[in-house]
């Protein structure tokens, strides 16, 4: 029988034993540091990390004041309203009624001053006591500072503390562009909006507008923001940062 030099050389030293065993290459080393390198800087993250917290709510900027229905308190026709966007002072002319009786025209004023920015009624229309006119901006007076009231829905509502920081994006405004403007939550109506009597609703948030030395007069996140003013009874989108949470925390909601 002829056996091969190359087999009976390793019938003779089946084992190696003198030959060192191989576990990993260095390469293999290397990405084996890498892996436990990421899953430790994961970890870390997972628990010191923190994740910021945000309430989105819906709204629109007004004037402190808010809107006001000026009601007629007497019978009559109209003859006679102030142009829309007028500036009354208090005791101001908001509409004219003719009496039919013959007696002298009876006017209808404002309790207090601001801006006429809706018509109720039209001229010709018989009115009575009680009828809605017209609608008066109280706070749209001359250097008048807007703010920005939201509806923030009662499950949230709790998050929400006098302070926090707001970004808003107002509508006409590219955000893109110009950016989001600032503001802080300074606040919240001590009693959520009923709705259907029964049913409670979004508790309101009043939210005051950072000044800067902009056209505007507002900061935004953008160095500038839009060139030109903004508006009251404008609608925004709030975003207000709450609070922030571990990743980790995360996975207990």
């Amino acid at each position: 029988m002829l056996y091969r030099f190359k087999a009976l050389g390793k019938r003779r030293d089946p084992d190696q034993l003198d030959t060192p065993l191989t576990l990993a290459s260095p390469n293999g080393w290397i990405v084996t540091l890498v892996i436990g390198f990421c899953m430790l800087a994961l970890i870390g993250w997972g628990i010191l990390g923190r994740i910021p917290q945000q309430v989105t709510a819906s709204g629109r900027l007004q004037y402190p004041g808010g809107l006001v229905t000026v009601q007629s308190d007497s019978n009559g026709i109209v003859s006679g309203l102030a142009d829309l966007g007028t500036v009354i002072t208090q005791g101001g002319v908001i509409a004219s009624l003719h009496q039919e009786s013959g007696a002298s025209d009876t006017q209808i004023v404002g309790v207090t001053g601001g801006r006429i920015v809706q018509h109720l009624v039209e001229l010709g229309t018989a009115v009575t006591t009680g009828t809605p006119i017209a609608v008066v901006e109280p706070g749209a007076t001359e250097n008048a500072i807007l703010e920005a009231i939201v509806e923030v829905p009662a499950a949230q509502v709790e998050a929400i503390q006098p302070g926090q920081d707001v970004k808003l994006t107002v509508s006409g405004v590219a955000a893109t562009k110009y950016g989001l403007l600032r503001g802080q939550v300074q606040s919240l109506a001590p009693f959520p909006m009923n709705a259907d009597g029964a049913q409670v609703g979004p508790t309101l948030v009043v939210i005051s507008l950072e000044r800067a030395d902009t056209v505007t007069g507002y900061a935004w996140t953008s160095l500038e923001g839009p060139d030109r003013q903004i508006e009251s009874q404008t609608p925004v989108v709030a975003e207000i940062d709450t609070d922030d949470i571990s990743p980790v925390g995360l996975l207990g909601k």
